[in-house]
This record gives structure tokens, sequence and C-alpha cells, in this order.
């Protein structure tokens, strides 16, 4: 659920409710009410604010991609620090990971192939 994703994120970066407001400019209570138990969602802007921010897609973050697609410790990892990136960061990071993708030896699909 949305409630249980977002506030998994935001522990994970050690934030407040009341940092993820400021940060995403909305109100504390606005935080307060997507994690609670009403099942309240932001809008769809906000959404994207968020998985923007911490690097997730918003499939992840509206529990339509599987667990185990995303929660394994490594992606998990690698998603909490893509988040603390700047643009600049994140750049490199995505212009690195298409740099080894090219290279079939790393894909999944290579390596199941060849066996």
């Amino acid at each position: 659920m949305f409630k249980d994703k977002i506030k998994a994120l935001r522990k994970a970066q050690g934030l407040t409710q009341k940092q993820l407001a400021q940060i995403i400019g909305v109100d504390v209570s606005a935080v307060g009410k997507w994690e609670g138990k009403g099942n309240i969602l932001p809008s769809d802007g906000v959404r994207e604010q968020i998985a923007d921010y911490f690097g997730v897609s918003l499939d992840y973050l509206m529990d339509r991609t599987s667990a185990a697609d995303v929660e394994d410790p490594t992606s998990q990892e690698l998603l909490t620090l893509y988040a603390q990136l700047s643009s600049d960061g994140k750049q490199l990071v995505l212009d690195y990971a298409n740099m080894i993708f090219a290279n079939p030896k790393y894909r999944k699909e290579a390596a199941i192939k060849a066996g």
C-alpha cells in the first residue's frame, strides 16, 4: 500500500514527516494523512514528486510492482543511494548503467542463455 511504501522510504532516509513535507512542498498534516489509516492519496503530481525524490517508480509507490522486483537488499540500497544524488549525479549513474547494459554479458537475459 502507498502508506506503507512512503513511510518506509521516509524512514530509510531518516526523514521526519515534517522534513518530507518541506521537501515536497506540502503541509505536514498531508504526510500524516497519507501514512494514516484512511488510505488517503496525494495528487498525481505530488506522487510523481515523491517518486522522483526517492528514486522509485510510481508503480512501486502504488504497489503495482511485486516486492520481489524491487525490494531485494541490493536494489533497495541502490535506490536509497540514488535518491540522495544531485541531478548531475543521477545522470552519471544512468550513463554508467547504460554503458554496462550495452555489454550483453551483464544483462540478465544473457546470463540465463549462457546458463
